[in-house]
């Protein structure tokens, strides 16, 4: 995975959104009881480019399991509530993260 400029997103970065990632899918899979994923608020503050490597790589996620829901929901392997549940997350991600690209 490459960034829109083409360079490499850093390969620490890209570790630990994998595994910001893999605790959301928990989060969905386990229902709205699950606790709150802590990755995504500590690394868009870090120092240098990896802030701004984050918001892009996440964003880039963000999509990439938008059209997988889409694609769920033509297979009907889900129940619309989990679909709704997962869309809620990464709109609230999307939203968290471009607030949080602003400038001050």
């Amino acid at each position: 995975m490459h960034r829109a400029d083409g360079r490499p997103f850093d390969p620490d970065l890209l570790e630990r959104v994998r595994r910001h990632f893999r605790r959301e899918l928990t989060k969905v899979q386990s229902g709205p009881a699950a606790e709150a994923s802590d990755c995504a608020g500590s690394a868009p503050g870090a120092a240098g480019d990896t802030g701004a490597q984050f918001r892009e790589l996440h964003l880039a996620l963000l999509e990439a399991r938008r059209l997988e829901l889409v694609r769920i929901r033509h297979l009907g392997t889900a129940s619309s509530a989990a679909r709704n549940r997962a869309l809620t997350i990464l709109d609230a991600e999307q939203i968290s993260n471009e607030l949080r690209s602003l400038p001050a």
